[in-house]
């Protein structure tokens, strides 16, 4: 291995390797061919990890659902400029985004190293930015003039503290006209039983943001959120929920339980 990956990069690989496993699956939720096509080289730089077949199919369930929103933005706003922040060594970019005018990858160092190496340039302009903070400034500063940007945090602002979730939100609704927001989120008591089932098996740093509505994310702040659609595991297709442990169906099907965690389909713009 030639790259040592530290924490918070480090989950990166858990749902590259659950999109691998995936794909070369009977019953694909994603498949995604191009994780396959270059799982040899991401093994021989960073090294592979098996997946718990529970994270791996709420992964893929997750993607495939980002996927689905960011198809319905597009439709909407084709001249779009994307910002995926965080996009770890996802190839969303290879499944959606050729026909994107600006694509840009938002990242720690060691992660846009390898996006650069193994992942495709593209047809449009394709950006990376380095980042380890959650300052969205440096970003902002390289979208190209546009009516509408679409940005992306799949599985990224649990890690972020409040107030800087707060300022994402604030620079992204200044950042164009026309913005929409595809982001994941969870309830306070979903966020406290992770944090602890992880300080017995220790998969990813802890989280710290929480949100109860996440309509009411912009309350007495300068920016509104309008969702447009949200969803849950227990909103997709049974022959995709059929991927979940029946387990963990029962517990998400309940309806106390069932929007702990949701996916985020929504506009910004300032208050």
């Amino acid at each position: 291995m030639s790259i040592e990956l530290s924490e918070l990069p480090k989950t990166a690989l858990f749902s590259f390797w659950a999109r691998v496993a995936d794909a070369q699956s009977s019953s694909s939720i994603l498949n995604d061919k191009y994780a396959v096509s270059i799982a040899p080289c991401i093994e021989n730089a960073v090294g592979k990890i098996e997946v718990p077949p529970a994270i791996a199919a709420g992964s893929c369930m997750r993607a495939k659902t980002f996927d689905e929103f960011l198809r319905r933005s597009l439709e909407m706003f084709p001249q779009s400029t994307v910002v995926e922040i965080g996009p770890g060594l996802d190839s969303r970019y290879e499944r959606l985004g050729h026909k994107v005018s600006q694509w840009i990858d938002v990242d720690y160092p060691e992660i846009i190293s390898l996006r650069r190496k193994f992942m495709s340039a593209g047809t449009g302009e394709r950006v990376y930015s380095e980042s380890t903070s959650t300052d969205p400034t440096p970003w902002i500063e390289k979208i190209a003039k546009s009516d509408s940007v679409i940005v992306i945090a799949q599985g990224v602002l649990q890690y972020w503290r409040h107030e800087e979730v707060k300022r994402l939100f604030s620079a992204a609704a200044l950042s164009a006209p026309y913005v929409h927001i595809l982001f994941d989120s969870m309830a306070p008591p979903l966020v406290h039983v992770n944090n602890k089932k992880n300080k017995t098996i220790r998969l990813c740093p802890d989280y710290k943001w929480s949100v109860w509505n996440t309509s009411r994310i912009g309350d007495g702040e300068d920016f509104r959120v309008d969702v447009i659609d949200e969803k849950n595991f227990m909103d997709m297709d049974k022959s995709v929920k059929e991927h979940m442990p029946f387990k963990d169906r029962i517990i998400y099907g309940a309806p106390v339980i069932r929007n702990f965690y949701r996916m985020t389909f929504a506009q910004v713009c300032p208050a």
